[in-house]
């Protein structure tokens, strides 16, 4: 088994009892929450691809998505981002930069943080002062945001 389907693999054991579907926090709320519901609902980690993630158009409806699920997404993410050429490790960092850290488990964070460290150790992020992740110096012209695997918890 290669280190790809190691880490996928580890990522869908951490993540095996999540469900779903993806749901908007507030579906209700207005005309765009509704939106946002009625797309996350189309999506499945089992058959998730690169537009779903990465088309601007599309994106923005994770900042709508509840914890559970993101959690339920995860596998299905990691997936996707270790299938492309490089792979895009930041499209899971993008979706969990601006959740508290008690959006995983424990056990799901480890899975996660070992997702992160292969992701350093292979080059595709760099670590920054800050102990946050960042795109590898390839990218990291292009895009300057950092990216913390872990955000910081929000009381």
């Amino acid at each position: 088994m290669d280190a790809h389907a190691e880490i996928a693999d580890l990522i869908a054991v951490a993540f095996a009892t999540e469900s779903g579907p993806a749901r908007c926090r507030n579906p209700r709320h207005c005309e765009e929450c509704e939106e946002a519901d009625q797309m996350l609902l189309d999506l499945d980690p089992r058959d998730l691809n690169f537009d779903d993630l990465s088309n601007e158009s599309r994106n923005w409806i994770f900042s709508f998505a509840t914890d559970e699920s993101i959690r339920w997404l995860t596998p299905g993410v990691v997936r996707v981002a270790l299938q492309q050429s490089p792979p895009q490790p930041r499209l899971l960092f993008d979706l969990i930069i601006n959740r508290t850290s008690d959006v995983f488990s424990e056990e799901q964070w480890i899975a996660v943080l070992n997702l992160a460290e292969y992701c350093f150790a292979s080059g595709w992020v760099k670590r920054s002062i800050s102990g946050s992740l960042a795109p590898a110096p390839t990218e990291a012209a292009n895009k300057t945001t950092l990216v913390s695997p872990i955000p910081p918890r929000v009381d």
